[in-house]
């Protein structure tokens, strides 16, 4: 160990093993690991500075049922108190974030990131590795937001292969599911129980830039916990309702088709009682707002 030359208030110090400088202590008190000028860093990280040329890092090896830990504190913190902390338990294998002297997130052993929550919860769609949990409307709220001077919208993207490698890609096959939408509601003892969902199948036989798709809206009856789909769009753009194949119905007629397994099958206009209901008729050429017949009811 040796001081760099000048007076004992204002002179460096450095530590040095094999004739090495290893840890540098300026009179302004930033130390520096693998770097003799600590203080050049920015100003917010440079009390203390670790620096290499190649991997660099630093290990808390706390006991295998401990905590190791950063901890974040201000000067109204108190000697045993903190504001934020980066902590891992050893002992469950768990790692947690802490802001305003409370857990906030958490990644789990299995690699789940929970906000707002210490466990992980399960539903219908199976246990999630991205679960946003709280008991009011921002901590249970998942935006996505864009901001920019055009068109262009933020996206929430489902993607589906058939390669069992993240990344890589094997052709999917008539009737896989896309991606889905579920909606799910506790019944008093747990939460894999389904009231809705919303889900996008390939609807025929695909090939290089040709996948068609198919979305289908389900419903869960009452006394049931299963859902039903109710309404199919599918690939040609027929809507059936009450029908998964309105496509099967007589081409002059299967834009829409409102079916039924047994009973009868009907459609209500509802108009104000001193309104009227219209079924209207027009083709290409009848221009925006017009039309070539129509059935009333007034």
């Amino acid at each position: 160990t040796y001081s760099k030359a000048g007076t004992l208030s204002n002179h460096d110090h450095s530590i040095i093993t094999n004739n090495v400088e290893r840890i540098y202590i300026k009179n302004t008190g930033n130390v520096g690991i693998g770097t003799t000028d600590p203080a050049s860093y920015n100003n917010d990280g440079d009390d203390f500075v670790i620096a290499g040329t190649g991997a660099t890092g630093m290990s808390i090896a706390s006991g295998t049922s401990s905590n190791g830990s950063i901890m974040f504190a201000d000067g109204t913190s108190g000697t045993s108190g903190y504001r934020g902390a980066i902590k891992y338990n050893h002992a469950s294998d768990y790692m947690h974030f802490n802001t305003a002297a409370g857990e906030r997130a958490r990644i789990d052993s299995s690699g789940r990131l929970i906000v707002g929550a210490t466990a992980a919860i399960a539903n219908v769609a199976g246990t999630g590795h991205l679960q946003v949990l709280g008991t009011g409307g921002g901590d249970t709220t998942l935006t996505i937001g864009r901001f920019s001077a055009n068109a262009s919208p933020p996206t929430l993207a489902f993607t589906k292969s058939r390669n069992g490698t993240i990344g890589g890609n094997t052709i999917v096959q008539d009737g896989d599911n896309l991606g889905q939408i579920t909606f799910s509601a506790s019944d008093g003892s747990d939460m894999v129980s389904n009231s809705a969902k919303i889900e996008v199948e390939v609807d025929g036989t695909p090939g290089s830039n040709d996948t068609p798709g198919r979305i289908g809206f389900y419903t869960t009856a009452d006394g049931g916990n299963g859902s039903v789909e109710r309404m199919r769009i599918d690939s040609s753009g027929s809507v059936g309702i009450g029908t998964s194949s309105p496509g099967s119905y007589n081409s002059a007629g299967d834009n829409l088709v409102v079916a039924e397994t047994s009973g009868g099958a009907g459609i209500t206009l509802a108009s104000a009682t001193d309104g009227s209901g219209h079924i209207l008729f027009a083709d290409s050429t009848s221009g925006t707002g017009d039309y070539d017949g129509f059935i009333r009811y007034d």
